[in-house]
């Protein structure tokens, strides 16, 4: 439901709220994945470890992956 005038505006910042937090679940979610399918790779350790701090340097830059 798109966030409305008919909406008061405790309501409309509780939507509002709510879509954030979802979509940063969502984000965090997909990085914790990407980390997962890193640690389950056949590259070396040290690979591993960089791409998993790239793919932590891109969730908290919000770059879009």
């Amino acid at each position: 439901m798109p966030i409305g005038k008919s909406l008061d505006a405790h309501d409309q910042f509780r939507m509002a709220l709510g879509i954030y937090y979802k979509k940063e679940r969502d984000r965090t979610e997909e990085c914790l994945g990407q980390i997962v399918n890193i640690l389950g790779s056949s590259d070396v350790e040290s690979k591993q470890v960089e791409q998993i701090l790239q793919a932590l340097t891109d969730h908290y830059a919000r770059k879009a992956n």
